[in-house]
């Protein structure tokens, strides 16, 4: 077999003077009207009518998770972690240039390893035949649901609404966890795709998914309601282009953030039982904002001051955080929560402009600078929170340069330097306190 060698990160060919612009996004290595649906089949027909609607159940939050410095993209359960490898471009794109080509990868909580989703001994992980084999058009994401007992593959789809492949085409699909028993549960129409940027939930029985439609330079979105078990979109919720969810709160309703008034931003509650838009608060200063828990946190500016505002909208209280640092270059920005933990960050005022980050304790309102970090390639880089299981979170705790060796659908072996994530466990506990206390991943991905 012909031997080829290269230099990548997660796929895309680079040089290395790249990587330090492009770090940050790879510390995880990787968004109803008839008219969405492509007629293959019955199954995959829109109704809102034949079928009988069950109990409802408390939706939660499964993927696309909002988080402002990567994308998470990759599909979390109490197990392990699911994610997508992408090949080099010079791999495929002799043969199929609008094509992506990738394998998908699972970490292992109880076992600490990350490998191939395959179980196959030998297996070159290269074709159709093998469960963590992927080619898609555009981005990616993986999630699982409610129950935990499906992984879903969801193929964007074209979001200018140009169509050069089939896989231009936004589809969800759906599997064992194992990867196992991969079949096609709903398909897009050439005018839609799935949202870049809004995130997937689910209940008992439904996914919760927005897809948008594209009319000329008109793009709408619809928040539409998935039957898991029969592929068909029953019902939907019309949302405009400057609508974006930010998560569910109580039990089965959405908060939005609504842009179309910038620089005024409402927030506005919205249910399937009665699809009426309810605005609960507005904002023309807003920096940042996340939901967590059914607390609406939001960064704002007040007598010149910055501020962090956190509204519980079960009873719609109000907690001001008025000692935020006040020597940012920008703006305050609120990364992700955990538990009553809220991770914010800014860019100080010096010369070096440094990133500084701390996380704030809800409960009693403490501040703590984040300290746990790594050098890699040249430049500092915060321990980053993967995912999470009961009492411990996975993160990447490293960064380094290692061979990885690909075999493409032609039998020719191909080498690239990948830098790959040193993936661990650590007690939720010892996050918070900032003790470099690790359980390390074994990596049979990258060696």
């Amino acid at each position: 077999m012909q031997m080829i060698t290269g230099h990548f990160l997660n796929g895309e060919k680079i040089p290395r003077i790249a990587v330090i612009i492009v770090l940050i996004m790879m510390i995880i290595v990787m968004t109803a009207g008839c008219g969405y649906i492509n007629r293959i089949s019955e199954k995959n027909q829109i109704t809102n009518n034949s079928v009988e609607d069950e109990q409802q159940s408390q939706v939660v939050l499964v993927g696309n998770k909002p988080c402002t410095y990567v994308l998470k993209s990759g599909a979390e359960t109490d197990n392990g972690y699911y994610e997508v490898i992408p090949w080099p471009y010079e791999m495929y794109s002799s043969n199929s240039p609008w094509i992506h080509i990738g394998n998908i990868v699972y970490t292992d909580y109880e076992t600490h390893t990350r490998n191939y989703l395959c179980n196959v001994p030998g297996c070159s992980h290269n074709t159709e035949d093998c469960t963590s084999f992927i080619s898609y058009s555009n981005a990616i994401v993986l999630f699982s649901d409610k129950s935990q007992q499906h992984l879903y593959i969801m193929e964007l789809g074209a979001t200018d609404g140009e169509i050069y492949t089939n896989k231009d085409i936004g589809c969800l699909y759906v599997s064992d966890m194992s990867g196992a028993n991969r079949t096609q549960l709903i398909k897009l129409d050439s005018l839609s795709a799935f949202s870049t940027t809004d995130p997937i939930f689910s209940d008992d029985n439904n996914l919760y998914v927005c897809i948008e439609r594209f009319n000329g330079s008109e793009i709408t979105k619809d928040l539409c309601k998935v039957s898991i078990d029969a592929g068909i979109i029953k019902d939907s919720i019309e949302l405009s282009s400057g609508e974006m969810l930010l998560g569910n709160i109580g039990k089965n309703d959405f908060l939005v953030v609504n842009y179309d008034r910038f620089p005024v931003i409402e927030y506005e509650t919205i249910s399937f039982n009665n699809k009426e838009k309810t605005v609960i608060a507005t904002a023309d200063n807003d920096f940042s904002h996340l939901l967590t828990n059914n607390l609406l946190a939001q960064v704002i500016e007040n007598d010149g001051k910055k501020e962090l505002l956190v509204t519980n909208l079960n009873d719609d209280s109000v907690q001001v955080y008025s000692s935020l640092p006040q020597d940012s270059a920008g703006g305050i920005d609120i990364y992700d929560a955990h538990e009553d933990k809220l991770h914010w960050g800014y860019i100080d005022q010096t010369e070096e402009q440094n990133k500084v980050e701390y996380y704030v304790d809800l409960d009693n309102g403490e501040y703590t600078e984040k300290k746990l970090g790594f050098l890699s390639i040249g430049a500092w880089n915060t321990v980053r929170i993967i995912s999470e299981t009961n009492d411990k979170y996975m993160v990447t705790r490293d960064m380094h340069w290692t061979s990885l060796s690909l075999i493409d659908q032609e039998g020719m072996v191909h080498v690239y330097d990948y830098l790959a994530p040193q993936y661990a466990l650590i007690r939720c506990d010892d996050y918070w306190a900032n003790k470099e206390i690790y359980e390390d991943i074994k990596d049979y991905v990258s060696g």
